[in-house]
């Protein structure tokens, strides 16, 4: 099932839901009859299952991309990332947790499992403000508190790693580009460069996917 928000000439934003079978026909009929200036495509799915051969391979394509389990093995395998405290929804009011936000100036992101694009990834100054965006999750749900980095320091770029079971190599560098802090695309540049401890670092967590199994004979990005 695919979401499509359609919105017409007058503005009025309009949504429907739309089948697999006939998708593009009846999305590009809808937004005729509409007189719609633009279409939105947004697909949903709760589950990649469907990628996946067996089960064991969905479990680790889950374990790898876990921003949680990322914040609690990074430091195992010497990936770099900003302080982190991975903890649950109902231990935001601890003691432990003001502190932190108290060490790093109220100054912290809140990462939560959900959508890709930084979606579910947010700044908040107070364990309050954490629990008021997590109002409609669970109070056991998993979430990671973060040392917020500055811009003036440091600029978000992504990479390529290719990852086989004798081979990790880096294979595409990108800058990231945000509008009001929503992903919306990536810069691709061959002049873009890394130094040799950006390429140390990032190659450890190609170290650390290949260990959780994520690789393949043949290479796997």
């Amino acid at each position: 099932m695919s979401h499509i928000c359609v919105a017409p000439a007058h503005d009025l934003e309009l949504t429907y839901q739309y089948q697999r079978d006939d998708f593009y026909r009846t999305v590009a009929e809808d937004s005729r009859n509409a007189g719609t200036d633009l279409v939105t495509i947004y697909m949903t799915s709760g589950s990649n299952q469907r990628l996946h051969a067996d089960a064991s391979e969905l479990d680790i394509s889950r374990h790898v991309n876990s921003k949680m389990s990322l914040a609690g093995n990074a430091a195992k395998y010497g990936i770099p990332v900003p302080e982190s405290v991975v903890c649950r929804k109902l231990e935001l009011e601890s003691d432990s947790i003001r502190h932190f936000f108290e060490k790093h100036q109220n100054q912290v992101i809140l990462k939560v499992m959900g959508l890709a694009g930084s979606r579910n990834v947010t700044p908040v100054q107070s364990p309050q403000a954490a629990l008021n965006y997590l109002a409609e999750f669970d109070d056991v749900i998993e979430v990671v508190l973060q040392q917020r980095l500055s811009f003036d320091e440091f600029t978000e770029m992504t990479v390529d790693l290719f990852v086989s079971d004798t081979e990790i190599r880096i294979d595409n560098i990108r800058k990231i580009l945000f509008n009001d802090g929503m992903w919306v695309g990536n810069y691709i540049n061959r002049g873009f460069e890394l130094t040799e401890t950006q390429q140390q670092a990032l190659l450890k967590v190609g170290e650390y996917v290949s260990e959780q199994g994520y690789s393949r004979p043949e290479g796997i990005n």
